[in-house]
């Protein structure tokens, strides 16, 4: 499979689904960011498209766009707390480098 889903990032998946009292998992998107490779979020999802395929990691449900399947391997969803910020850290073979200047190109969901 060419996405995972770290123990934290499964956890806090879960408690902001909880909290937020609906949804069928977490949709992930991506922007091509010019030269420098690709963005990635996540979004809640609270129904599945019919271009979208689901992945079960650890007991979340991943919704991805069947075109944006290429751009997703590799990819490893964690979730960090520091100092002074938590969040998502989304890290893999093709996601943006801070060293380009480029424009944004597209965005995509």
């Amino acid at each position: 499979m060419g996405i995972s889903l770290t123990p934290p990032a499964a956890g806090a998946v879960r408690a902001a689904l909880h909290q937020r009292g609906k949804g069928i998992g977490v949709r992930l998107c991506l922007s091509m960011t010019g030269c420098s490779g690709m963005s990635y979020w996540l979004e809640f999802a609270d129904e599945l498209n019919e271009s979208e395929m689901t992945f079960d990691l650890d007991g979340v449900r991943v919704l991805v766009e069947t075109r944006h399947l290429v751009y997703i391997e590799g990819l490893e969803i964690d979730y960090v707390r520091r100092e002074n910020e938590e969040g998502f850290v989304i890290s893999g073979p093709n996601t943006c480098k801070d060293e380009c200047e480029c424009p944004d190109s597209s965005e995509a969901c």
